[in-house]
């Protein structure tokens, strides 16, 4: 703001009617923060709470890590995905569960119980972005070869077992320090590439859901 401004504007308030000024004050007194509620809360006490709650920071959704490890050194480690370390950084967008439990229901009269019956680890969806020399689906099918073989029979979990961390991470703490993480011991349950268009040219994107074989941390 110019001088010249601020002088004018300094000469208009000095020409407020004394009356004006003193509604002024009025005002003032009323609008002072201690005395202004919002939910029950004076303004100052509403500042803290905010201040507070920015304090505690969050976590955005867009921050999470995803790392994939053979287990105990068994042959996935041979896997396409694992040709560097810049595989985890192709999943464009994954879910992380966390708990979900199955009861029995029961019902007494006209009231109905319920106990835990057993805890349940969904499925993992994910989906990576192909890269040209198509490791994911590679990956994919060689996965699968090492789980099953040729005459139709199976191999032991332990010997196609992978481990898959999936965990969010803070601004502050970056990926190598999350905030919350899960290791799921995970086996090949379905790999595909949807919607195939002629006419479409952005990157193709291969959705793929990990099964848990057990529970595991």
């Amino acid at each position: 703001m110019k001088f010249n401004e601020v002088f004018a504007i300094k000469r208009k308030v000095e020409s407020i009617p004394q009356s004006i000024k003193a509604k002024m004050d009025t005002i003032h007194v009323n609008a002072n923060p201690d005395k202004r509620f919002w939910g029950g809360l004076s303004a100052a006490e509403a500042s803290q709470v905010l201040l507070d709650l920015y304090e505690i920071g969050d976590i955005v959704k867009a921050h999470y890590v995803v790392n994939f490890a053979p287990y105990n050194g068994n042959a996935t480690k041979n896997l396409p995905i694992f040709e560097d370390t810049l595989t985890t950084y192709l999943v464009s967008e994954t879910n992380l569960p966390v708990i979900s439990a199955a009861y029995n229901e029961v019902q007494v009269g006209g009231f109905f119980y319920r106990s835990l019956q057993s805890m349940i680890e969904p499925d993992l969806q994910m989906t990576l972005i192909e890269t040209k020399s198509a490791r994911i689906l590679t990956s994919m099918l060689l996965w699968r070869e090492l789980a099953e073989n040729s005459d139709g029979t199976f191999n032991p979990p332990a010997s196609y077992a992978l481990e898959c961390t999936i965990g969010l991470f803070t601004r502050e703490g970056g990926r190598l320090n999350p905030s919350f993480e899960r290791k799921f011991l995970v086996g090949p349950n379905l790999a595909a590439i949807d919607d195939l268009a002629a006419r479409e040219f952005s990157s193709a994107e291969i959705p793929i859901t990990l099964t848990p074989l057990r529970p595991h941390e």
